[in-house]
């Protein structure tokens, strides 16, 4: 998973960006352009060297991924990528017009950037519209939002259909594993969620201080604009490989997953 944390945001962003090296070669006034459209408020870019604030505004704090896994994951990259840089949270409980004030605080409290996993996608383009006329660029993860967005980090959905349909009836003794780890409701699949939180932070430095994200894998439209994209497939759980997935480091533990109520499933599983 490291390797594809790396690969994924770091590399990415360290070719554009070079921590603070710029639009080098290009004219000036291609430049002043940029800058009114990329940069922050008042239309002057922020510097990796200098730090600034990104905002992360996640959905909802029932399903156990975004605080345990999303939110941890997605610091840790922007420490690594721009250590002088602040991050400012918040959780919308599920509640659209809750995520709207969230981001309504953080536009006034001057982030250079949000990553927006939007609890309504068409509710999300007010937030998206008002970013955009403070020149804060936005980055949605895991739901397309829509507006005029920046970027775009999520999980192959239409793979992680295709791996639920084929996993239905198989593996019966990973059913109960997959629906007792910490809330999650169907670990057929598993979503790397390390990888992607570090690559919606690395969308996000990029795009604070107006480079390209060079580690982009796709173009995606969201019935606004087209922009550039990275979709991460998820990878089906099998008996043969829950060790070197949801039952690993970073993620969960044995012990979390195989409770006396699971011991035969996990038994069966390899797990215990």
């Amino acid at each position: 998973m490291k390797t594809v944390l790396r690969s994924a945001a770091a590399l990415g962003v360290a070719a554009a960006l070079v921590f603070g090296v710029g639009a080098c070669g290009k004219g000036d006034e291609t430049e002043k352009a940029e800058k009114a459209d990329n940069g922050a408020a008042g239309g002057t870019r922020p510097t990796v060297e200098q730090g600034f604030k990104v905002g992360l505004l996640l959905p909802e704090n029932t399903t156990a991924r975004y605080e345990r896994f999303d939110k941890p994951f997605f610091e840790a990259e922007v420490d690594e990528l721009c250590p002088k840089c602040e991050v400012q949270y918040a959780n919308a409980g599920q509640q659209a017009d809750t995520q709207r004030q969230q981001a309504e605080a953080m536009l006034a409290n001057g982030v250079n950037v949000l990553v927006l996993d939007a609890v309504d996608t068409k509710a999300a383009a007010a937030i998206v519209n008002s970013a955009k006329a403070g020149n804060v660029p936005v980055i949605a993860y895991d739901r397309l939002a829509e507006g005029p967005i920046a970027g775009y980090v999520s999980f192959d959905n239409e793979a992680v259909g295709k791996v639920q349909a084929e996993a239905t009836g198989q593996d019966a003794e990973l059913a109960a594993i997959r629906r007792v780890i910490s809330g999650d409701q169907d670990m057929t699949v598993f979503k790397p969620y390390q990888p992607a939180a570090a690559t919606a932070a690395g969308m996000a430095v990029a795009a604070a201080v107006g480079e390209k994200f060079e580690d982009a894998d796709r173009k995606k439209h969201n019935g606004t604009v087209e922009v550039d994209a990275m979709v991460l497939a998820p990878v089906p759980v099998t008996k043969d490989n829950v060790k070197d997935t949801v039952a690993k480091k970073p993620y969960y533990t044995v012990s979390e997953i195989c409770t006396p109520e699971y011991a035969a499933a996990c038994k069966s599983a390899g797990l215990g």
